[in-house]
C-alpha cells in the first residue's frame, strides 16, 4: 500500500539480497505547431509573405520497467531505495529518454 506520495515499505525482511521491480505507465500530452507551408502574394500593390500554421494536439503513451536491486545486511536494518525511470535520469532509453 502506498501513501499520498507514492512511497511505500516492506517490513520484517530477513537480511538478503532483494530484486525490486515494478512498471510505470505515463500518458504525455501536448500540443505542436506544424508548417503547412508559405504563400507569397501582392496585397494592395505590395508584395506579401504569408507563412500558414497548423496546431496540432498529441497523447503519447509510455510503458517503462523500475528495477533495483537492494541489500539487508542487518535484521531490522531500514533501508531507503528510489525507483526511477532511467532515461529521465541516466541519459539511457526510457519513457522520458522516448519523447521527442
Amino acid at each position: 500500500m502506498t501513501n499520498d506520495k507514492g512511497q511505500f515499505q516492506f517490513s520484517n525482511l530477513k537480511p538478503g539480497k532483494y530484486y525490486l521491480l515494478t512498471t510505470m505507465a505515463l500518458a504525455v500530452q501536448g500540443s505542436t505547431t506544424t508548417d503547412l507551408g508559405t504563400s507569397f502574394e501582392g496585397v494592395n500593390g505590395r508584395p506579401t509573405l504569408t507563412t500558414y500554421y497548423k496546431n496540432e494536439k498529441f497523447t503519447s503513451m509510455f510503458d517503462d520497467v523500475l528495477e533495483k536491486f537492494v541489500e539487508i545486511k542487518a535484521p531490522g536494518q531500514t533501508v531507503k531505495v528510489t525507483l526511477s525511470p532511467k532515461g529521465f535520469f541516466k541519459g539511457r532509453a526510457g519513457i522520458f529518454g522516448c519523447i521527442q
